[in-house]
């Protein structure tokens, strides 16, 4: 979360919001802007993850890993997916617009509640608590890129009932899709107030 910090602190701390301001780029773009820019780190940061796992795995012959061309892809498709459901603590970020160690706690605070939840309800496979568990953005995109993976491969080795925490593509579009719309609104709307 220190790159959601500094791109939205950077104009604040340097004191140069007032020479962006003499450029024609509303404040609307602007946040577009920066928001590609976390999209970018975050699909370059999962696909580097996972070409550097491919590249010592076949370096320290621990194994064959098969299907390189989907696991590469699919790498994209989480690192955008991750980066929409860590929207809302930028949104906090923006809108408490303090330091980046308030910041950075409040990102760990974050990243504990999502894994807190997981570890105390998702355990427990029952479809309405999937269901109400898939809202929060974090586990919606763990959970639905989980089933993605599992139904690539083969899948005598899980329970039924493991296959009730995957979401439904509509439902995890929905989820996600709300959650970016809605964090995307809501940093305009903070960051113009404090701009002012």
């Amino acid at each position: 979360m220190r790159l959601p910090t500094i791109l939205f602190f950077m104009e604040r701390d340097n004191d140069t919001f007032k020479n962006i301001r003499t450029v024609p780029v509303t404040i609307t773009k602007m946040i577009l802007a920066k928001i590609c820019v976390l999209f970018i780190y975050g699909t370059l940061f999962s696909l580097a993850s996972v070409s550097f796992t491919i590249f010592f795995s076949w370096i320290l012959k621990v194994g064959i890993i098969y299907d390189l061309a989907y696991k590469l892809g699919f790498s994209i498709i989480f690192g955008l997916v991750i980066t929409i459901a860590s929207l809302p603590i930028v949104v906090i970020i923006v809108y408490f617009n303090k330091s980046y160690l308030v910041s950075t706690l409040l990102a760990f605070f974050y990243s504990i509640l999502n894994w807190g939840i997981i570890g105390l309800f998702e355990t427990m496979a029952v479809k309405g608590t999937a269901k109400f568990l898939n809202l929060f953005p974090v586990i919606c995109a763990m959970d639905w890129t989980s089933g993605k993976l599992v139904d690539h491969v083969i899948k005598d080795n899980l329970s039924k009932e493991a296959y009730i925490m995957f979401p439904s593509d509509l439902y995890a579009f929905l989820v996600l899709g709300v959650t970016l719309f809605l964090s995307l609104m809501l940093m305009i709307r903070f960051y113009k107030k404090w701009t002012r």
